[in-house]
């Protein structure tokens, strides 16, 4: 089993979210108990996340502290704390500044779903609780990567999730592939398709990374900052919270993929492939492999990652692993459901970049990639 690391900077007192000057307007919401604030090291937050049986490795402080040092954001846990100091419930968040748009607190940027941890499985009230802490804080909206009950929280859901409940019977894994997948999976043995997995931060910051700008390029999109993968690298998988794997073909890298890892659960976070090994299907064996080390090493679930409804081809392939599909709701606690960002120049950025160098994918990655979140 992949072990946890403890981060830096933990043990750093919990305080209560500071008023704006002047005072607040009070109201019924703003009556109830307010949530502490924690550094995200605080060493209270990584025990809850460490005993608790729904964190993932987006509640670990490592990848908000990855978050934090790459795009420079704020970050921050809001909690209950028990009579002895102890948190009994919290939520990690981060403030993203954008000058098109008011501040607004995520859980969590970058990051598919994300709920809040609450010892009794249950944390009355935090809607209306988070309410009261952005208008204090003047924060325009609070967007919770989770259903969230309570009123005045506004909702919205365009997206699929597909994770794969893990057993220890590998042989039954291999049974309920689907026939093309499985097909898929022989095509990649037969062609020779070799799967490694990344021994050094180059693994990461240099194969992957080619691949990833490759990938990228091809669907006409901006990439992430290369420093993200390196603080990727440094702050997580170090720590054993993630792995690179690369799968070659005669001895030259063809696809490669990112997993995180925390409390029995693996995550598909970033993939990439180069266009020219498509053929003999890497991608396919290299799922293969992963699954068959999770159940080996004693993993309880794989969680493929987020999919747009009208994704069907993407929802196919998950879903030919055995992954169970899952709606995705996303909560919003804010006067009004936030507007989706109109992005009017996308239409002419993605032909752009398809039929321009690298360095663009890389350039305007570094201009716009810390405003997608």
């Amino acid at each position: 089993m992949l072990a946890t690391g403890r981060l830096r900077g933990a043990g750093t007192k919990g305080r209560p979210w500071p008023s704006l000057e002047g005072g607040a307007t009070t109201s019924g919401l703003d009556t109830q108990p307010e949530l502490t604030r924690l550094e995200t090291g605080d060493a209270r937050w990584l025990r809850l996340v460490e005993s608790h049986p729904d964190a993932t490795p987006f509640h670990h402080p490592a990848w908000s502290r990855v978050v934090e040092e790459c795009y420079g954001f704020r970050t921050f846990v809001l909690g209950d704390l028990e009579a002895d100091g102890s948190l009994a419930a919290g939520l990690p968040l981060i403030e993203v500044a954008n000058p098109l748009r008011p501040r607004r607190w995520v859980s969590l940027p970058y990051v598919d779903s994300c709920a809040p941890l609450a010892l009794t499985g249950d944390w009355p009230s935090l809607a209306q609780r988070l309410a009261a802490a952005r208008r204090r804080a003047g924060i325009g909206s609070v967007e919770v990567r989770a259903s969230l009950p309570g009123e005045g929280v506004h909702t919205r859901s365009g997206w699929v999730g597909h994770v794969l409940p893990l057993s220890d019977d590998v042989d039954a894994h291999l049974k309920a592939l689907h026939g093309t997948t499985r097909r898929n999976v022989r095509i990649a043995e037969r062609e020779g398709v070799e799967i490694r997995i990344g021994d050094g931060e180059s693994s990461l910051t240099d194969t992957f990374y080619g691949l990833h700008v490759e990938t990228r390029r091809r669907l006409g999109v901006p990439v992430q900052p290369r420093r993200f993968f390196r603080l990727l690298w440094r702050e997580m998988i170090v720590r054993d919270l993630g792995f690179v794997l690369v799968a070659f073909h005669r001895d030259v890298p063809v696809a490669a993929a990112v997993f995180l890892s925390f409390n029995g659960r693996l995550v598909y976070k970033y993939g990439a492939s180069a266009a020219s090994g498509l053929q003999v299907r890497p991608n396919n064996l290299l799922f293969w492999h992963v699954i068959r080390w999770a159940v080996e090493h004693g993993y309880r679930t794989l969680d493929f990652g987020r999919t747009d409804l009208g994704q069907k081809g993407l929802r196919s392939f998950k879903a030919g692993w055995g992954a169970k599909e899952e709606a995705l709701v996303y909560s919003f606690v804010s006067d009004d459901l936030p507007a989706v960002p109109v992005h009017r120049s996308s239409g002419l950025i993605a032909p752009a970049i398809r039929h321009s160098p690298a360095w663009v994918t890389r350039l305007l990655g570094e201009l716009l990639y810390r405003y997608a979140g």
